[in-house]
């Protein structure tokens, strides 16, 4: 019994120790997941509001200047002086007649640019548009590429308190215009779905409404999330329009709206707010994440609080005592004290008992203080933007306080009498002034909502940044977008805009290379000042044709993979590429370690032989023994340097000395082991008696040269083109041969050189050649390597000591390795690896592809460096990835506010205003009017199936291509591109099934969903359709092409009739014309 009680006891023991272990854990656990309270930054800013301010430094110009933005409703939105009145009690009638507008047509929108269908975007609300474009923007600002945070958990947090358009087609009255779409695109619980989804962000996603509080609302809980590390990257979006009358009348039944055209807040006259329009975007992270990665802080988050009036004098009734304790938590949050606030951005709407309301609420939030607190609202400026108010406040509060002035509050004669203004510690200038408060200055915003929600968020002043390092001219100015137009759009902007030229060349093109999306269409302006790039702007503009600036041409479609072409012997001179040394040091420090190598087996320093005016001869370079080492080590080292710039190459092609670099860069020969070989192989030739050997080139094929070759005493020793060989002998045997072909008039040229290359006088060498290279191992090469003496792709096993010694004695097979790198890997883009272009002007000999980019990296006598940037400029141009990152290596340069995207907008739009009120519209004629498809019952297409197919095997991808048109709710003129997946051209789930419900009826069949994601072009799929319904083989296209554009053209013309008008191809007249056509086109086949 002891026992047993012994064991229980040690039992207790262990589990009360095991207990004690998981307490402490737990605690731990406790510890580890607490909420962090670390201060929040503002890393960038989008900003669209009244009078074309579209940044927070216009928006201050606004303010200094003391103007506002408010005009007469516009007759385009609605006509106000047809339900105006000055007598609110009048049914249907406001008595405001003025507002803030958007310059921009807020019809239009870019959808292009996110891959929506015209259909799709005519449906979705304009201020979920808005918001989509003012994303981009406020990432571009931030410098951070909307790319890069793909996949990511990037937070959105979306502020919307009303839609107009909902008024357009989804609450229009007439339920025949509702379409699937109108019910994705007006609820505001997808307007932050479709940000994360277009963007493709992981973190939190979710829309708010809670009144005029809504947008500062929404950053709180953005901070919230920030600080409980459940998002990384937080994007705070809010808008605001005015389409239609009604929320004129009811805001002027409620007595909020005033009847004048100025807002004129804690003024004693105050009569109410002016509406106004317009988006903002605030884009934040952790202050620790912001500095860690060198971001712009325009502002950081100190604290904030949110509290609701509870059940008070009424609802839509402010709380003043709510009020004060939400400012009290709000300092609390930021661990301040009420000193340390100097500013207070007001809700200030200009009603006299609210503005009171809220300063006496402000002083008591603030009470104890030493200085008087000033208070402001921008809304006597801009307009009230209601549930978007919070934005513009917060842009003037981050300009406040990097200007540290506080300006003028507007439009006040006379402050509010019902304020005690001598006893309170608010205050409310009507000067500019200095802020000479203590630093970092601190300011904060004020907001309650009409729905009992009320803000209070305190904000700091970062500390200064300090200055860029700079790097050496020249630098890359590179603008892209996803077409010509918004390219064209954006490079008006930088000449319209004039703030960014402030900014260094390097902070520029830093921001523009490290803070952009690449797209494929692109100018590119190498510039060593502001003039050059504004220079090369202004021709781009006026298309002039000019060297000052670089076009990318996607329409080429060029395979983006890149072949390095290494040069042989020949092309060396003295002091080549020295600059590259003196320049960069990726290219400096390669050719350091050769050297360190080469020096043990040579009697000078492979870079006095390159560039230094000490050693006695400046001719060693074109010794053979020198020569080859010093190609070797200039190619390896420049091959480096394109490497590191993110220039990855697909195949490499040397000619003679220059595959043996081709294989080092490829891996298959250690570097230590090809400087040994390059340096036996010099040396060995170079063994060889001087000046007995000659070398000529010939121009003419090897084909036609080859009959003069037989039974002589010269070798072929290269075929470089199909227009130019060399051969080789003794110097005694080459006159003559040059001569005999002179008189058969075929040009040829004796070479200066040392010794016959690749010819029988090379033999004397090969068996100790051959017996120094069995030392050396060899590799798979890691990247396709092309043989000098195959013209293919050159594999392990061939790798051996006979194949070197072979590649010293044979021809070079130059010619057949460019044929191979066109024709059997489309190798487009071609960059010559050497001191000097001599291989890209043989390879173009050869060449067949019309599309090729020949591109060097040094000449002769031509500036290396400009010459090397002029080459990455091509290179990129021609829409390869450049690592730009190794210029800045052990630099810190600032990221820096640029002019943002140029859209391409088009007008997207069904008018929300109801008829009733006698609206004079816009004249936008058959664009605005909604496209209906017909809907297919199952009976219907049951009887569809049975009958005979509507398409014959002549017309099916005409109708192929009207129905997407049709799907995809395009216009007359825009086409199916037959090459591109129906995703990348706006088709979803939704689309796929209707497009496939409409084609049954002309093939007789059903077709499965599976169908469109197998064949997802509109190419693979005719050719499916045709191959499983239409007995299978080629078919012209072309017709059906052309036949497709003029039917989809002639059905728009009989929209009006509401239905789509098929034009049959038994129509007589439209065979005949195509039997005309079909003489003119030429054959096309799929």
């Amino acid at each position: 019994m002891s026992e047993q009680l012994q064991q229980m006891q040690e039992i207790l023991q262990k589990s009360l120790i095991k207990i004690k272990k998981l307490e402490v854990e737990l605690a731990q656990a406790k510890e580890n997941t607490a909420v962090s309270n670390e201060p929040i930054a503002i890393i960038g800013t989008g900003v669209r509001l009244a009078n074309n301010i579209t940044s927070t430094k216009k928006l201050w110009d606004l303010l200094i200047a003391q103007k506002d933005t408010f005009t007469k409703i516009p007759e385009d939105r609605f006509n106000v002086d047809e339900i105006y009145s000055p007598d609110t009690s009048i049914p249907g009638k406001t008595v405001a007649r003025y507002g803030a507008f958007l310059n921009n047509d807020v019809r239009t929108f870019d959808a292009d640019f996110f891959g929506m269908p015209p259909r799709e975007a005519k449906s979705v609300d304009p201020l979920q548009r808005m918001i989509l474009e003012v994303v981009y923007e406020a990432l571009e600002n931030a410098g951070i590429p909307s790319d890069s945070l793909k996949g990511t958990n990037t937070g959105i947090y979306i502020a919307l308190g009303n839609s107009d358009y909902i008024q357009a087609r989804f609450r229009s009255g007439n339920l025949e215009t509702v379409d699937v779409y109108d019910t994705t695109g007006i609820p505001f619980g997808t307007a932050c779905g479709r940000v994360s989804y277009l963007y493709d962000f992981k973190g939190t996603s979710f829309a708010l409404d809670a009144a005029c509080a809504s947008s500062i609302l929404a950053v709180h809980l953005a901070k919230e999330d920030l600080n409980k590390h459940t998002i990384d990257t937080a994007i705070v979006a809010s808008a605001n329009l005015l389409l239609t009358p009604e929320p004129f009348v009811g805001l002027s039944k409620l007595g909020s709206l005033t009847p004048g055209n100025t807002c004129n807040a804690f003024a004693n006259d105050a009569s109410g707010y002016v509406r106004g329009e317009g988006c903002g975007v605030v884009v934040l992270k952790r202050l620790s994440n912001a500095e860690k990665d060198n971001d712009n802080i325009a502002a950081i988050i100190k604290g904030s609080a949110v509290k609701h009036n509870g059940r008070s004098n009424g609802f839509t009734a402010p709380n003043p005592e709510i009020q004060v304790e939400t400012i009290k938590e709000a300092l609390k949050d930021a661990g301040l004290t009420s000193n340390d606030i100097g500013y207070v951005e007001a809700h200030g709407i200009g009603n006299r008992f609210t503005d009171a309301l809220e300063i006496q609420a402000i002083h008591e939030g603030y009470s104890g203080r030493k200085q008087p607190i000033y208070v402001g609202s921008v809304k006597a400026n801009i307009g009230h933007l209601e549930a978007g108010t919070g934005m513009p406040m917060l842009f003037k509060v981050i300009e406040i306080l990097q200007h540290q002035k506080i300006p003028a509050q507007i439009n006040i004669q006379t402050l509010n009498e019902d304020v005690e203004w001598n006893k309170i510690n608010a205050k409310v200038s009507t000067e500019t002034f200095d802020w000479n408060g203590e630093k970092p200055l601190r300011a904060a915003i004020n907001l309650s909502g009409y729905s009992g929600t009320n803000v209070h968020m305190i904000f700091e002043a970062p500390p200064r940044k300090p200055a860029s390092n700079e790097i050496q001219a020249p630098y890359h100015f590179i603008l892209s977008a996803k077409n010509t137009i918004a390219l064209k759009n954006t490079a008006q902007k930088y000449l319209n805009e004039k703030d960014w030229l402030e900014n260094s060349l390097t902070e520029i093109c830093y921001t523009l290379q490290k803070g952009r999306n690449q797209f494929d269409y692109s100018i590119s302006i190498l510039a060593n000042t502001h003039q050059d790039i504004l220079e090369g702007l202004n021709d781009f503009i006026d298309n002039i044709s000019s060297d000052k600036y670089v076009l990318s041409s996607p329409e080429l479609e060029r395979n983006k993979e890149v072949a390095f072409l290494f040069t042989g012997q020949g092309a060396q001179y003295f002091g080549m590429c020295k600059e590259y040394y003196n320049t960069f040091d990726v290219f400096k420090n390669a050719v350091d370690a050769c050297d360190e190598t080469l020096k043990k087996h040579l009697p000078y320093s492979i870079k006095d032989v390159l560039w230094s005016e000490a050693i006695p001869d400046k001719n060693l370079v074109h010794q053979t023994k020198f020569t080859q080492p010093a190609l070797f080590v200039v190619e390896y080292a420049m091959s480096q340097l394109w490497r590191s710039m993110g220039i990855r190459p697909a195949a490499l092609i040397g000619h003679s000395i220059g595959e043996i670099t081709a294989l080092t860069i490829a891996g298959a020969i250690a570097l230590q082991d090809a400087l040994k070989l390059v340096i036996a192989r010099a040396a060995l030739m170079n063994s060889l008696p001087q000046n007995e050997g000659g070398m000529a080139s010939v121009f003419c094929s090897e084909e036609d040269l080859m009959p003069f070759l037989q039974n002589s005493p010269i070798d072929l020793a290269a075929v470089n083109s199909i227009k130019n060989c060399t051969i080789a002998g003794k110097k005694e045997d080459i006159a003559p041969f040059i001569e005999k072909l002179r008189t058969q008039h075929i040009k040829a040229v004796a070479l200066n050189v040392s010794h016959a290359f690749h010819s029988r006088l090379m033999e004397p060498m090969l068996e100790k050649f051959t017996a120094f290279a069995q030392q050396i191992s060899f590799k798979q090469p890691t990247i396709p390597v092309i043989s000098n003496l195959s013209g293919k792709e050159l594999q392990k096993e061939e790798l051996n000591a006979a194949y070197f010694a072979q590649h010293i004695r044979q021809a070079i097979q130059f010619s057949k390795g460019i044929e191979y790198l066109q024709q059997d890997m489309q190798i487009d883009i071609y960059v010559e690896v050497g001191p000097n272009p001599v291989l890209i002007n043989l390879a173009k000999q050869t060449n067949t592809n019309t599309n090729a980019l020949w591109l060097s990296s040094a000449k002769r006598d031509d500036n290396d460096v400009q010459h090397f940037h002029q080459t990455l400029q091509q290179l990129c141009a021609a829409g390869i990835k450049i690592n730009w990152d190794i210029f800045y290596l052990q630099k810190k340069i600032n990221r820096v506010a640029l002019p943002t995207y140029g859209w391409n907008r088009k007008v997207y739009w069904e008018n929300p205003v109801r008829q009733s009120f006698g609206i004079k519209q816009h004249s936008l004629g058959n664009n605005d009017k909604p496209k209906e498809i017909k809907k297919i019952s199952t009976a219907h297409n049951e009887s569809l199936i049975a009958n005979k197919p509507i398409a014959t095997r002549e017309t099916l991808l005409a109708y192929m291509q009207i129905e997407a048109a049709k799907v995809l709710g395009l216009e007359a003129g825009q086409k199916v591109d037959i090459n591109k997946t129906y995703r990348e051209q706006g088709f979803d789930s939704m689309m796929s099934g209707e497009f496939l419900s409409l084609m049954e009826k002309h093939i007789g069949s059903e077709l499965k969903m599976e169908v469109i994601h197998q064949y997802n072009t509109p190419k693979d799929l005719h050719q499916y359709l045709i191959d499983t319904y239409y007995g299978g083989g080629a078919i012209d296209t072309t017709q059906a092409i052309t036949m497709a554009d003029i039917m989809f053209n002639q059905e728009m013309e009989y929209e009006h009739a509401g239905e789509w008008h098929e034009i049959k191809p038994e129509d007589g007249a439209l065979l005949r014309w195509f039997k005309k056509l079909d003489k003119k086109l030429p054959s096309v086949k799929n």
